[in-house]
C-alpha cells in the first residue's frame, strides 16, 4: 500500500469511527507526537492524551460522516473534506 492509500484508509477509518461514537479507534489514529488543532485557529493539542482528551470530552452524536473530496496528503499531514 502506498502512503496515499495509507492516508485514505485513516480518513475513511476516521469518518466511521466518529460515527460510531469510538473515540478509542479515533484517537488509535494519531502518532503519540501528534497535534490537533480543531477547530482552525484554536489552541494547538500536542501528544496522544491532549488527543484523546479532546475526542472524548465529545460524548455521544448522531454523526454520519462521509469524506466528500479527495484526501488531501503531503510530509505526514493530511486534510479532507467532510
Amino acid at each position: 500500500m502506498t502512503e496515499y492509500q495509507i492516508a485514505v484508509h485513516i480518513a475513511d477509518t476516521y469518518m466511521r469511527a466518529m460515527s460510531a461514537n469510538d473515540y478509542t479507534t479515533v484517537v488509535a489514529l494519531y502518532a503519540d507526537d501528534a497535534k490537533l488543532e480543531d477547530p482552525v485557529g484554536s489552541d494547538v493539542l500536542e501528544g496522544k492524551q491532549a488527543i484523546s482528551d479532546f475526542y472524548h470530552g465529545i460524548g455521544d452524536t448522531d454523526l454520519n460522516l462521509k469524506r466528500t473530496g479527495p484526501v488531501r496528503y503531503s510530509n505526514r499531514e493530511m486534510v479532507f473534506p467532510f
